[in-house]
């Protein structure tokens, strides 16, 4: 079975502190990576708002936007007074078919971001419409009604008990298998196990940043566009095991100044891979 890995973060320049050399292309398998804080990937207008995020990892896979009034805005100093991309709830990106994110295959998903609001539900990435054409039924990363993490597959969610609230964090989403149950996600190191039977079913069409779907059955929902940063991105066509997930943890939490967050005993708390 193939893998897929999936990192969401708020930029992709060298860490500003703790050292350290690794970078996301490091990894075998990388399908994609945004970064806000690349201004060479940003194609703005003269309000900073965002037509394109451009894919870093060889692959093409541009995060594009067309109509202005859906565009998110380029911030220079956002997480970490670095740059990010403000979605403000009304805004979101449309992503291509990801190369080796299909089906069932496993996936990795790993998101810097800061939420403005931790009651207000929104969705931080959505990869494709549901293969059995289910409306509104796909695999997506988002934040509850309740402020918690939410993994959505297929019409069956798994609401997690790990809450970001409102200051800046990373998250990382491990699909090692093939249902809903075969989930861990990860608040800034910290894990929790998903439950639930039912199979990953990634179609293709409708990926996305910030919503639900793009374009099918249901289209865009506004009320549940994401309202924060969001700053990097990262996608890997496998499941990530734990000395690269750490290595990847550790060169978001240092770039993003997110290092207090992690667990004491982290191997890259103090210093970045």
């Amino acid at each position: 079975m193939l893998n897929a890995a999936i990192l969401l973060a708020a930029a992709s320049r060298r860490p500003a502190a703790g050292g350290g050399s690794f970078l996301p292309s490091d990894l075998a398998g990388l399908v994609l990576w945004l970064d806000a804080d690349d201004p060479a990937s940003l194609t703005l207008d003269g309000s900073n708002r965002v037509s394109q995020w451009a894919d870093k990892s060889g692959q093409g896979a541009h995060a594009q936007q067309s109509n202005t009034s859906h565009q998110p805005t380029y911030v220079a100093s956002g997480i970490a007074g670095r740059g990010s991309l403000d979605f403000g709830g009304v805004s979101y990106l449309n992503l291509p078919d990801l190369s080796g994110v299909a089906g069932s295959q496993n996936r990795s998903a790993f998101v810097v971001f800061e939420h403005f609001d931790q009651t207000d539900q929104g969705y931080l990435l959505a990869l494709g419409h549901a293969s059995s054409g289910t409306a509104g039924a796909a695999w997506r990363v988002s934040i509850h009604g309740n402020g918690d993490l939410r993994i959505e597959v297929s019409g069956a969610n798994y609401d997690s008990a790990l809450a970001p609230g409102t200051l800046a964090s990373q998250i990382a989403v491990v699909l090692d298998g093939s249902s809903v149950g075969d989930h861990t996600l990860y608040l800034d190191g910290t894990s929790e196990s998903a439950s639930g039977g039912n199979l990953v079913d990634t179609g293709f069409g409708e990926a996305s940043i910030s919503q639900q779907n793009r374009g099918g059955p249901g289209g865009f929902v506004e009320d549940k566009a994401f309202d924060g940063y969001i700053s990097e991105i990262l996608v890997y066509t496998s499941a990530l095991s734990q000395t690269d997930r750490q290595a990847v943890e550790g060169y978001l939490a240092h770039k993003w100044d997110v290092t207090a967050k992690l667990p004491s005993n982290h191997p890259y708390k103090v210093t970045a891979p």
